[in-house]
């Protein structure tokens, strides 16, 4: 089976509440198939690392993963 790549646009990167949670539950569900690549903003700050896996159990670090930041990233998730 070739490998696919997803590439998932959120807000929803920094902090510890519902859509985070979301975020991060898809993520999962994501990886477990696909390559994935979590895009933000690029006037958005980047997660915490430590964060994410104090409160989610997540941890960025994910060899499925790439975190990118892109300047006009919704533009970008649509293509």
């Amino acid at each position: 089976m070739t490998s696919r790549r997803i590439a998932l646009f959120s807000d929803h990167t920094l902090g510890v509440g519902g859509g985070e949670y979301y975020t991060y539950s898809l993520l999962r569900a994501l990886l477990a198939r696909y390559e994935v690549d979590l895009m933000r903003e690029a006037d958005r700050a980047a997660p915490d690392p430590a964060r994410l896996e104090s409160a989610f159990g997540f941890r960025l670090t994910h060899p499925r993963l790439r975190l990118r930041t892109h300047r006009h990233a919704r533009e970008a998730a649509r293509i």
